[in-house]
């Protein structure tokens, strides 16, 4: 995932579609929790990422919860490892 300001884009693996979306950021006792909305598969999309960082801060791991879209909430948390690479977030 790359982020400017308010928007963010990523490239779905295997497939040259690229996903736009828009999200908010919020820093809470070194805990940052990024909300995003996308349009996924013609549905409306809304997930949150919590970043949990490690060491000095650019690297970590994330947890990753969908509230609404196509794939059903129950099938759409997972975790996985994040790291900074000249300030753009890579998941």
């Amino acid at each position: 995932m790359a982020f400017s300001e308010k928007s963010y884009h990523y490239q779905i693996i295997g497939s040259e579609e690229i996903i736009k979306g828009n999200y908010d950021f919020l820093l809470q006792d070194n805990i940052g929790i990024i909300n995003l909305e996308e349009i996924f598969e013609d549905a409306p999309t809304y997930y949150r990422m919590i970043l949990v960082p490690k060491a000095q801060n650019d690297f970590g791991i994330y947890i990753y919860d969908q509230f609404s879209g196509p794939v059903g909430k129950d099938q759409s948390q997972n975790d996985g490892k994040f790291t900074l690479i000249n300030d753009e977030l890579m998941c």
